[in-house]
């Protein structure tokens, strides 16, 4: 129930959801007053959440500093990546199809490469509710194994749809590894914006992690070029959607007792 509880509040989280109302109100609206209260309203909201300065702000108090690779100066034993970076569904699927948060992966291969992680658990399975249900660590294990890290250093977790599954099921792996020295030395790999969530989440799995956060959305300086937060934009207004989304995920999970 939960599960599908939060692809509902994720529809409902959308400013441009907010904005569309506040508009339909003030042409629906029969009194004069309720129509200039529904207009300014939803300009009020379209101007705020299509501010890319707004926005740069907001990340850059919530996202997890990066932490630089030449900073790991003993390996981890593993890094735990966790899903979100890839669409299974696409077309065609006998390669991986990457998305805006590629880096959890990509960082990771990295990490891997440069010898600062020995093994890697691919944390990803499907978050469909409805439909064919195909979940990301295969095709991105399958990956992997074709930019040559062997099989035996690549582990898989292709049930967990969300965080805290993420978390459990990771700690269930981690135990198998062999005990101690399995679970010793644990990379959390993930976004910036969605790292404080997920080392909550780890915590409460018993699973002690250093951070590695990627793909992250703000400029650690920032930037004061006019065109760059006086003229709003739409694609400022769907990002919004997605820290809405971590925010109130945040909360539920804490409020849960789940991070």
């Amino acid at each position: 129930m939960f599960f599908v509880l939060s692809k509902v509040l994720i529809f409902i989280l959308k400013p441009f959801l907010w904005v569309v109302f506040c508009f339909l109100g003030a042409a629906l609206a029969r009194s004069e007053k309720w129509r200039r209260r529904f207009f300014v309203t939803g300009l009020v909201l379209l101007l705020v959440f299509s501010n890319p300065f707004l926005l740069r702000r907001a990340y850059l108090w919530w996202e997890h500093p990066a932490t630089e690779i030449a900073a790991i100066e003993e390996p981890y034993d593993v890094a735990i990546v966790l899903g979100g970076f890839s669409d299974p569904m696409k077309e065609p699927r006998d390669r991986l199809h990457v998305g805006g948060d590629g880096g959890r992966l990509l960082n990771a291969l990295e990490l891997y490469r440069e010898g600062k992680v020995k093994r890697l658990v691919i944390a990803g399975g499907s978050a469909a509710v409805l439909g064919e249900k195909v979940g990301e660590a295969v095709p991105a294990g399958r990956f992997l194994r074709r930019m040559g890290i062997p099989e035996e250093d690549v582990m898989m977790d292709n049930g967990s749809r969300n965080t805290r599954e993420n978390a459990l099921a990771s700690a269930k792996l981690l135990e198998e590894m062999g005990g101690e020295e399995g679970a010793a030395g644990v990379l959390l790999v993930t976004s910036g914006f969605h790292m404080r969530r997920a080392l909550g989440c780890f915590e409460k799995a018993g699973v002690e992690a250093a951070p590695f956060a990627t793909d992250h959305r703000a400029d650690r300086e920032g930037s004061w070029i006019p065109g760059e937060w006086l003229i709003p934009s739409a694609g400022v207004m769907m990002e919004w959607s997605r820290l809405l989304k971590e925010w109130v995920g945040t909360v539920v999970y804490r409020v849960r007792g789940w991070a």
